[in-house]
């Protein structure tokens, strides 16, 4: 179940992210960016106030200067108010995620070979997927213009992929785990076994 809801929560992202690169291309990678400058900024502000927090208390034992803190809030201060500089960045940060994901859905394809019966549909589409997202590293210049829309429908045929994959596998998914866990249970048990076989065997 975990499964599913983590590739589902993965391809609904991704399906959100190209809707919005499809309809706001000159936006949506500024907001990206901001976005990611707010997640560095509040967990560095947090680690700022326990840090003070601490170190007012009457503990004998104070905690060290939280520069890694410090550090997380100023990146994601410059992240915030230098978005625009990092939007052309955020377009390759992107298009690697395409590379990333297309390769890791075929090989997650490729091990459910070992299981059930997949489609070349499926190893056509991942393929794709990666493939674009290599293009676009190349020839990111060259398409300047349409580089947004063309990362936009690439992760909606990406999230369309996952979450038909997450259907269609996950009961095979399902008697792999189980299987895999009976394997583990069986060598543990083999293992507790063994030992003491020997421990009789030494006394």
């Amino acid at each position: 179940m975990k499964y599913v809801q983590s590739i589902t929560f993965r391809a609904l992202s991704a399906l959100c992210i190209g809707c919005l690169l499809i309809a706001f291309p000159d936006k949506t990678t500024a907001w990206l960016v901001i976005i990611i400058g707010i997640l560095f900024l509040i967990p560095g502000l947090i680690s700022i106030v326990a840090y003070f927090n601490v170190y007012t208390s009457k503990e004998s034992m104070r905690p060290l200067f939280p520069i890694i803190g410090i550090g997380s809030v100023l990146f994601g201060i410059i992240l915030i108010a230098f978005s625009h500089i990092f939007m052309d960045y955020m377009k390759y940060a992107l298009a690697a995620f395409l590379i990333l994901a297309g390769i890791s859905q075929l090989v997650t394809l490729i091990n459910l070979r070992k299981w059930t019966k997949v489609n070349i549909f499926f190893f056509i589409m991942s393929s794709l997927i990666a493939f674009v997202g290599l293009f676009i590293i190349i020839a990111a210049k060259m398409i300047a213009t349409t580089v947004l829309t063309i990362l936009g429908i690439a992760s909606i045929f990406y999230a369309i992929v996952e979450l038909i994959s997450a259907i269609r596998f996950h009961n095979v998914h399902r008697i792999i785990t189980n299987k895999k866990t009976q394997m583990t249970e069986y060598a543990e048990s083999e293992t507790a076994e063994k030992e003491e076989t020997d421990s009789v065997s030494g006394e």
